[in-house]
């Protein structure tokens, strides 16, 4: 049963210093970033996913991840 309605936005960004491109880099079987989605999907409140980064080329790989898993 899902509860009330949020907004969840993630935070994410592959310029970082100690272990860059983690967001977008595969642990198992996906990346970081679709584990943390689906784990909001199949939780038990309704959320609007958003993820934020920024304007870096760097970070497109973000977006496009975003944009496949169907989060703003």
């Amino acid at each position: 049963m899902k509860l009330n309605k949020i907004a969840t936005i993630i935070q994410a960004r592959n310029g970082s210093s100690r272990l860059p491109n983690k967001t977008v880099d595969n642990f198992g079987d996906s990346s970081l970033l679709t584990k943390v989605v689906n784990r909001l999907v199949d939780g038990p409140v309704d959320t609007d996913i958003w993820v934020t980064t920024t304007d870096k080329p760097e970070d497109d790989s973000i977006c496009n991840i975003a944009n496949n898993l169907g989060v703003n």
